[in-house]
């Protein structure tokens, strides 16, 4: 369970990666291509925090950590981006916001992903003082 947590985090790492991209590539491509290319890299996002959405209402313990409020935070970004790509009018600044919500949530979440490894395997180490 915790490297398919662990797989997940560095998934919002990898998109925030995408979206950096995405962002440099803007500055040098056509509206037209933006408005052909923005639709995969939304509908990833969106699968990744609807994924997270499903495992939290499942009870599942990788998904515990994403926020109703931060997971709307990231839809509406998403769709902002997407109305100002089909305008060809692209907000640069809710690319970047978004960026870097996904960033913090990927680092915020291998954190604690660290930390409840680290207080597992010492949970599970006998105390030497003991006896």
């Amino acid at each position: 369970m915790e490297r398919a947590a662990q797989a997940t985090e560095l998934e919002y790492l990898e998109l925030a990666g995408d979206l950096d991209k995405f962002t440099e590539r803007a500055a040098i491509t056509d509206p037209p291509a933006l408005v052909q290319l923005w639709p995969e890299l939304e509908q990833r996002v969106l699968d990744r925090v609807g994924a997270d959405g499903y495992d939290a209402d499942n009870a599942a313990p990788s998904a515990a950590n994403l926020p109703r409020s931060e997971a709307e935070r990231i839809r509406n970004l998403a769709w902002e981006i997407g109305v100002s790509v089909d305008l060809h009018a692209l907000h640069l600044g809710a690319l970047r916001a978004l960026a870097k919500l996904l960033r913090e949530r990927g680092q915020r979440s291998l954190r604690r992903a660290s930390r409840d490894s680290n207080a597992r395997g010492r949970a599970s180490r006998p105390d030497s003082n003991v006896g």
